[in-house]
């Protein structure tokens, strides 16, 4: 008879189910911390105020925004099947950086509504190439979370892992929302926003990365050891 304890992954003292703890903690912090796509409603107001946008304008940059996750999500398991958590969260942390980034620089000073107007065209075209590119990034952080608790679970805790990591993506809007008013000013500067979300996520799948990772390659090595076979077979 299999015993449960209150640890939920059985056994406190079996080395496997202390890695798939630790595996886990560092999964659900990169799926807590890459929800910006799942958080939309929290600044859609403000954007839109900001940037004298239109309903219209509003409702596509959020059909964008799951677009960019969406379609990020096949290629995200083609990668982690051929190149592994590493790489994958490599990619996590550089596009939710850059992502948040190019949108922080693309609300910055739209306070003035003359100026909003004058340049709405190029910066709706920013605001939804930052989107895509950030809901890249959760996509990338959820595969990687999920692909490596699915891998590395035993048959005994795997059904237990995945749902583990599901709920952290289905919580991920909360850290966004809670930390919005704060970040944001109440509202009124929403480049600093997302530019703290930019720091934060990509951080965050970097350190969360090096511990899902432990046992591979560093993106960097895994890089270099491919160009050295390609110039030096």
């Amino acid at each position: 008879q299999p015993q449960f304890h209150f640890t939920y992954f059985m056994k406190d003292d079996a080395a496997p189910d202390k890695a798939l703890r630790m595996d886990l903690v560092a999964g659900c912090a990169i799926n807590l911390l890459a929800g910006i796509p799942y958080a939309y409603g929290a600044f859609a107001h403000d954007l839109k105020e900001s940037l004298a946008l239109s309903q219209l304008q509003m409702a596509n940059l959020g059909a964008v925004f799951d677009f960019g996750f969406y379609l990020a999500l096949p290629l995200t398991g083609a990668i982690f099947d051929a190149l592994g958590t590493s790489t994958t969260i490599a990619l996590a942390s550089w596009a939710l950086a850059v992502g948040n980034a190019i949108v922080a620089l693309s609300v910055g000073g739209g306070g003035d509504g003359g100026d909003a107007r004058a340049h709405q065209g190029a910066r709706v075209l920013a605001l939804g190439f930052g989107f895509v590119v950030a809901g890249c990034g959760s996509a990338f952080a959820n595969m990687a979370a999920l692909g490596t608790g699915t891998k590395r679970a035993p048959p005994h805790a795997r059904a237990r892992a995945i749902s583990t990591l599901s709920a952290a993506v289905g919580l991920s809007p909360l850290p966004v929302v809670l930390s919005y008013p704060l970040l944001s000013g109440g509202g009124r500067a929403l480049a600093p926003f997302f530019g703290a979300w930019a720091l934060i996520g990509s951080a965050m799948a970097a350190g969360a990365g090096a511990v899902l990772a432990r046992d591979e390659l560093s993106h960097v090595d895994s890089l270099v050891r491919r160009v050295r076979l390609l110039l030096c077979p």
